[in-house]
């Protein structure tokens, strides 16, 4: 049986990233806990646990490994020509679209959410 995968991307908890997924055709997730292109980390769990864990203190330790993980299949694992899927708080739809380019950090829009991949 052949498998593709389909991600799940939020625009935050209330819809935050909603203009970067719909007017920018662009995936996206949080940035407030690093900052920078990680593009040129080494591709490793590890790598990503100890960028987060410099960068956001002692005081998330047991959110550390579960942010780092998110961010590290983000840039590593998302393939171009997989599916995402978007629920969309503001009217509870479904959008559905196609990876389409790479990892970029891009700080145009919302800089919350500049971690981004191209979508259509």
């Amino acid at each position: 049986m052949n498998h593709r995968r389909i991600w799940a991307v939020r625009a935050g908890n209330v819809g935050q990233a909603d203009a970067i997924f719909i007017d920018r055709c662009q995936v996206a997730i949080s940035s407030s806990d690093v900052e920078g292109d990680v593009s040129g980390l080494p591709p490793s769990r590890r790598a990503f646990r100890e960028i987060v864990a410099k960068m956001t203190g002692a005081s998330s330790a047991a959110a550390i490994p579960i942010r780092a993980g998110q961010l590290y299949r983000f840039v590593h694992e998302m393939r171009i020509g997989e599916h995402v899927i978007y629920p969309r708080k503001a009217d509870r739809t479904l959008h559905w679209g196609t990876i389409s380019g790479p990892y970029v950090y891009e700080l145009e829009g919302d800089s919350d959410f500049s971690h981004r991949r191209r979508v259509t």
